[in-house]
């Protein structure tokens, strides 16, 4: 028998399960996508949302900390889940000016700041911004990165979409 997702109709290969009757050539059942949209619409954590999505993501809160990786940016990043927390992006992504006094977000560099100015419009206008080119200064080299923001609630989710040093 065919099996279908009852939700989105998407098949889901044959079931080695036949009917008693033979009546029916398609069951239906729920594919992984829509049973985690449900758990999700019922509150399922947001720690198994994020780490749902296969590109790295960071949860910002309103004054632009992470809050929250998902598994893909901890593994991208290199860096323990831990040492994200309340951290400025520049702080995370090891930017050179983030080092100085009076920190990320706070130097005169970062006023020009692509991933600041795209995480602060966001949170301010609920639009996001999709595969914006940015630059982050490093000690030891530049890296461009491709940036995509989107707010969700009170919150903004960040993906490095590329991250390649220059």
């Amino acid at each position: 028998m065919k099996r279908q997702c009852a939700w989105c109709k998407k098949e889901m290969g044959e079931s080695p399960l036949a009917d008693e009757m033979g009546e029916h050539e398609i069951t239906h059942g729920i594919c992984e996508d829509c049973a985690n949209n449900i758990l999700f619409q019922q509150g399922a954590s947001l720690s198994l949302f994020l780490n749902s999505l296969t590109e790295p993501v960071l949860l910002l809160d309103e004054s632009g900390a992470v809050q929250m990786p998902n598994r893909a940016a901890v593994k991208h990043l290199g860096l323990a889940e831990d040492a994200f927390a309340n951290k400025q992006p520049g702080q995370i992504f090891e930017c050179q000016h983030a080092r100085f006094p009076p920190g990320c977000g706070k130097t005169i560099h970062c006023s020009g700041c692509t991933i600041r100015m795209a995480i602060k419009k966001t949170m301010e206008t609920g639009r996001g911004v999709v595969r914006l080119p940015a630059t982050l200064h490093q000690d030891s080299a530049d890296v461009r990165l491709l940036i995509s923001t989107e707010k969700v609630g009170a919150v903004v989710l960040l993906r490095i979409e590329e991250l390649v040093p220059k």
